[in-house]
């Protein structure tokens, strides 16, 4: 099953970097199913055997792709929603909390931004682009002030 995973897994990164992005989301969209139903409680248990920890870094990463897809589409909500879900299997990945700021940033939405590009800080302390992003989002909010969710 592992190997199976992995070898989808791959093949949607190739579409993803082909940016064919309706393949790659439905084969990311493959891996996370299969992997659920492999494992249905994947997002809800806090013991992980060897094989389970491989199976969250392969879901984290179709739906931190996944997502980086929605994006790219302007699905934000969508989006979010796959980023927080790769959250709750990795809290350990700067990126995911990075990507799911960037998208309360577009969308108005200042504070949850701040708050996604400050957990990426604690995880990376010199990551960058969230220390540019939490400098340009503050400037925003001191002048438009945060949106309504």
């Amino acid at each position: 099953m592992l190997e199976e995973m992995s070898c989808l897994l791959k093949e949607a990164d190739l579409k993803y970097g082909e940016k064919d992005y309706d393949t790659a989301e439905e084969l990311y969209s493959s891996v996370i199913n299969k992997c659920k139903e492999a494992f249905p409680d994947l997002f809800t248990t806090s013991k992980q055997p060897s094989e389970k920890e491989q199976v969250i870094k392969i879901v984290s990463h179709s739906l931190n792709n996944r997502g980086q897809i929605k994006y790219l589409r302007v699905d934000f909500e969508e989006a979010v929603e796959d980023y927080t879900d790769a959250l709750s299997l990795d809290k350990r990945s700067e990126v995911l909390f990075y990507n799911r700021g960037l998208i309360h940033y577009r969308l108005g939405r200042y504070t949850q931004a701040l708050s996604d590009f400050y957990a990426s800080l604690e995880i990376q302390p010199h990551f960058k682009d969230s220390i540019e992003a939490i400098r340009i989002a503050k400037m925003e909010q001191s002048q438009k002030g945060d949106r309504e969710i």
